[in-house]
């Protein structure tokens, strides 16, 4: 939804989007990054599990890393009309990445304190914010619904808790449709408090299918869903400037129906995130998406010059 999203705003740069175009991506705007944010507070439980100083390097390779070397890509693609002082630049569409990094260490650093009072301040920080500060608004909101994410699976994994196995749980499509509904035709809904029902009850709706999905649904097709969920990072970080490229290149071509280039966009978005995956399993290549962790070279590097027993007995 993130890449269909980019590919539909960075029209601009050679076309007017198709409006029908622009409300579909609205009717879904409500939940695409709660829903990616609501996931990452999921997984929050294993990382907290590590010791400080492994939890504090995964996170500066697996977070700040790929921010720090994919905000370079942008400056010299699309953010190139920013100056190195603008904070446009460092807030771009990689702002997901540092939401997530705070958020990880507050959850460390509050790992003893009850999750839903945290919750109810987070909205209630949410709702208090003036809603032209839009930045502050937005962090308070996610992280709301990240350490819903992280308290519901403390309780259980989200896979087994009842009510996303339960009917009733479509029940939660009427408030989801209204809310979407009401973005479509403009209303302010991105993070705003008020409607934080209905977009929770979206989030749940969605797992919902998704579960059903993968029930049903045949082994190759899953496969390819738990592959790009698996390299979601890489995916991620590189289709804004790719998606920018294309339109560009597109507009340069002569191409001039928008859904033709929005499309082509989208295939090179997946297209080239996939090169990347394979490239990053280089060594070379995985520095584009994480830091090499030093510490576990030294430790290869210290077994490859010990000789093991075998090997001393074969030299004496």
């Amino acid at each position: 939804m993130v890449i269909l999203f980019h590919s539909n705003t960075l029209l601009r740069f050679g076309y007017d989007p198709p409006e029908s175009l622009t409300a579909f991506n609205s009717f879904f705007g409500p939940y695409r990054m709660p829903l990616l944010v609501f996931l990452s507070g999921v997984i929050v439980n294993m990382s907290l599990r590590k010791s400080f100083a492994d939890f504090t390097a995964g996170k500066l390779r697996n977070l700040i890393w790929p921010y720090a070397i994919w905000t370079f890509v942008y400056f010299l693609t699309i953010g190139s009309s920013y100056s190195i002082f603008d904070h446009q630049l460092y807030g771009s569409y990689l702002w997901y990445l540092i939401f997530v990094f705070v958020y990880y260490f507050i959850s460390l650093l509050a790992i003893n304190i009850p999750r839903l009072p945290l919750i109810l301040i987070a909205f209630t920080l949410a709702a208090s914010v003036p809603a032209d500060i839009q930045t502050i608004q937005r962090f308070f909101f996610l992280w709301g619904i990240f350490m819903l994410g992280e308290w519901l699976y403390s309780k259980r994994s989200v896979n087994n808790i009842a009510v996303l196995h339960s009917r009733w749980i479509f029940l939660g499509i009427i408030p989801m449709i209204i809310v979407s509904s009401l973005a479509v035709s403009g209303e302010r809904i991105l993070y705003e408090t008020g409607w934080i029902g209905g977009v929770i009850a979206g989030i749940f709706v969605i797992i919902a299918v998704a579960i059903r999905v993968e029930r049903f649904c045949d082994m190759p097709f899953m496969a390819a869903l738990s592959f790009l969920g698996r390299k979601s990072i890489v995916y991620y970080t590189s289709h804004v400037p790719v998606i920018y490229i294309t339109v560009l290149a597109c507009a340069g071509l002569g191409v001039t129906n928008p859904w033709i280039a929005y499309f082509i966009a989208v295939i090179a978005a997946f297209t080239v995130g996939t090169i990347l995956v394979v490239i990053a399993k280089t060594p070379v290549g995985a520095v584009l998406f994480t830091f090499p962790d030093l510490r576990r070279r030294v430790h290869r590097r210290s077994l490859a010059s010990t000789p093991n027993d075998s090997s001393r007995h074969r030299s004496l």
